[in-house]
């Protein structure tokens, strides 16, 4: 009776935030499944990747009617870094806007596992994502991530 009554307590009130986290954790740990699988085929996970990020794009363009241009760019990144639960410090210089990972969910799961598939996963989403939706915009990675910390990216 106390197991149904939790249960119940916890559709009805669990914080939306909450519940937002565990999916986003579940993914995560599906995609680091995939990605740490010796059988999986590394350019399949990368052309899936590409794939989102473009259908992403898609989605943004649509329904926020983001165009062609850095500060389009940024508002797409801005939004992803707010759903995806990643921390960081942005930056702006002239042109360009600097995004620099202080906290990844995705890559601090990874790191507990003694990987990083960011490069396999992450990046060329965020590519495919920018170049759909603002081909005139460039991505840099000006600091690639390794286990130990997370990436640094610039749209320019």
């Amino acid at each position: 009776m106390w197991r149904s009554l939790r249960r119940w307590l916890v559709r009805q009130w669990l914080p939306a935030a909450f519940k937002v986290r565990g999916v986003r954790m579940a993914y995560m740990r599906y995609l680091g499944a995939l990605a740490s699988d010796p059988e999986a085929d590394r350019a399949a996970l990368v052309r899936a990747a590409t794939h989102l990020g473009v259908a992403l794009a898609e989605d943004l363009q649509a329904e926020l009617e983001l165009g062609d241009s850095v500060a389009d760019a940024d508002a797409a990144w801005g939004l992803g870094c707010q759903v995806l639960g990643l921390t960081h410090q942005r930056s702006v210089e002239g042109g360009r806007v600097t995004y620099d990972h202080t906290g990844c969910d995705w890559h601090q799961f990874n790191a507990r596992q003694g990987a990083c598939h960011c490069e396999t996963l992450c990046l060329p989403m965020v590519r495919s994502l920018t170049a759909t939706l603002a081909p005139s915009v460039t991505v840099t990675v000006d600091r690639v991530p390794t286990r130990e910390r997370g990436c640094r990216k610039s749209l320019s």
